[in-house]
């Protein structure tokens, strides 16, 4: 735990693996989580459209799905940290960043 998943527009360019590594880092670097821990996928939208489709097309859109018994002041921090990384990459246009927090339900499992 906890699981990172990444949203991101068909046409923007990023180096996908750096971009899971930077998040992976900050996540640890929070102090919440064991860095081998951390697992991470990112996705593609083949198809997506933002309103009509005028402009600003561009997002990452992040999912970070944790077990339950976190603060809502850790977990804003978290999602701070998340979004002081995406704000940190290097893109021509202006891409929409959004983050999400979920608490897993208690009848989560794994084996």
């Amino acid at each position: 735990m906890p699981h990172l998943m990444v949203e991101i527009s068909a046409g923007l360019a990023v180096d996908e693996t750096k971009l899971l590594a930077d998040l992976a880092q900050a996540l640890y670097d929070s102090g919440e989580f064991v860095l081998g821990d951390i697992k991470s996928r990112l996705y593609r939208a083949d198809v997506s459209l933002v309103g009509t489709g005028g402009g600003g097309q561009d997002f990452i859109a992040v999912r970070l799905l944790l077990l339950a018994g976190r603060t809502d002041a850790v977990k804003q921090a978290l999602a701070q940290a998340v979004l002081a990384v995406l704000g940190g990459l290097p893109f021509d246009c202006k891409p929409q960043y959004s983050v999400e927090v979920v608490e897993l339900s208690p009848l989560y499992r794994k084996a």
